[in-house]
């Protein structure tokens, strides 16, 4: 027998597995293709679902999965979506409560740095002192109260990261002022101060002393 035809099925079968093997590598890549944009799509999906959380969006309903693993992650998702919702609400709430009593109480809050510069600067008392709750907001501490020795004395004590208390009269206005160090995630040094106008209190106090004399 000629050895090419001794070799034939051999060399057939050779060709078929080979056309096998490419149609099964062509399957395979066009399966892998397929699942890719399909996968791909769903986390376009999760992504823009992610995008309007970011945005304020809670409302917006998850898109519903038969896999496993993307179940799990919108249920994931969904926990930190109503969480984070319910954070910002408890912060309205209590940013409601802070403008109420700064609207409405006799108090000054603020805030200043190392330099005494001022960050924060608000409350219903700044009228006694003549001030804006914007005026002052940059500008030193030292600068605006240098006429006032002991508030400057104090501030830095505070700066020093000492909790400070005093009475001060700022013109015909008293004040009980709280200097608090606070940490920052900077190292920076930050003071909050509250000052509560107790001008009242004081006449009054000073009334009784005079009709007791």
């Amino acid at each position: 027998q000629p050895r090419i035809e001794a070799y034939q099925p051999l060399w057939s079968i050779l060709w078929v597995m080979a056309a096998g093997g490419l149609l099964a590598l062509l399957l395979a890549t066009t399966g892998t293709t397929v699942l890719a944009r399909v996968i791909s799509r769903r986390v376009g999906r999760y992504t823009e679902q992610v995008h309007a959380i970011a945005e304020g969006d809670y409302e917006r309903p998850w898109p519903e999965s038969k896999i496993r693993e993307f179940d799990a992650l919108a249920d994931d998702l969904g926990r930190m979506s109503s969480a984070i919702r319910e954070r910002e609400q408890d912060l309205a709430r209590s940013e409601a409560r802070y403008r109420s009593v700064i609207d409405n109480a006799p108090l000054v809050i603020f805030q200043f740095d190392a330099e005494g510069r001022l960050s924060l600067n608000e409350g219903k008392a700044l009228d006694r002192i003549g001030l804006l709750p914007v005026q002052a907001l940059g500008l030193s501490l030292f600068e605006l109260y240098r006429a006032y020795p002991e508030v400057c004395a104090n501030a830095r004590r505070a700066i020093a990261g000492e909790t400070v208390h005093f009475l001060s009269q700022l013109g015909e206005a008293a004040f009980e002022t709280c200097f608090t160090p606070v940490p920052s995630a900077d190292a920076r040094v930050q003071v909050i101060g509250v000052a509560v106008d107790v001008t009242q209190r004081i006449r009054a106090e000073e009334g009784l002393r005079q009709a007791n004399l």
